[in-house]
């Protein structure tokens, strides 16, 4: 694939440049488009890792919130690419695509569906151990009998988080736990666990 995504210089200020993650075989399936075809995209990638929104993009609610897809074509074939919109310094590319009729064949629509599903999950265990090695830094702070109290959490509780028990802690949990121990999670984690995870963070101010 030529080299459609243009290095900044150290010297030039412009935003942060997003980094493309590809999904499956997508990377491949694009690169397999007519030269013109991936050019366009190409074009329209490098665009999104710029902060700028291309003009020929769409919402796709039915896959999930905050998937898109771009669009291009020619005398042949519609030609797509299904993308999860920026996080964190991230585009996820789901899956790239090309069609015969305006509609969305239903295997390329399941196969967008089930990796974003594998995307989501893999962020919010990302999320869950940020969170966590978070907590752990802030109680050492802290003696065991001193983070009971905080926690409200028996001793066996409290020598379980301390010693990375992260597999029976739930996401709610370690919530609980660092809106105790006063850490501000919000303006780190809220976009991560709002749309990825699907669920408010409630941490006190």
């Amino acid at each position: 694939m030529p080299a459609i995504f243009a290095l900044v210089s150290e010297q030039t200020e412009r935003p942060k440049y997003a980094a493309v993650v590809w999904e499956g075989d997508s990377r491949e399936v694009l690169q397999a488009f007519p030269d013109g075809v991936r050019q366009n995209l190409g074009f329209q990638l490098w665009q999104l890792q710029q902060g700028e929104r291309p003009s020929d993009c769409r919402p796709l609610p039915s896959i999930g919130t905050g998937v898109f897809e771009l669009r291009d074509q020619d005398e042949r074939a519609w030609y797509r690419v299904v993308y999860l919109s920026r996080i964190n310094d991230v585009i996820y590319v789901l899956h790239c695509f090309e069609k015969k009729s305006r509609e969305m064949p239903r295997r390329e629509f399941e196969t967008a569906k089930r990796r974003l599903k594998a995307v989501k999950a893999r962020l919010a265990e990302e999320f869950k151990a940020e969170l966590y090695q978070a907590i752990l830094k802030y109680a050492k702070k802290y003696s065991q009998k001193q983070l009971q109290v905080i926690l409200g959490e028996p001793q066996p509780r409290v020598s379980e988080l301390l010693n990375g028990k992260i597999a029976n802690k739930s996401v709610d949990k370690l919530l609980r736990y660092a809106g105790r121990l006063g850490i501000e999670a919000k303006a780190k984690f809220a976009q991560t666990h709002k749309e990825l995870v699907e669920k408010e963070l409630t941490l006190a101010d």
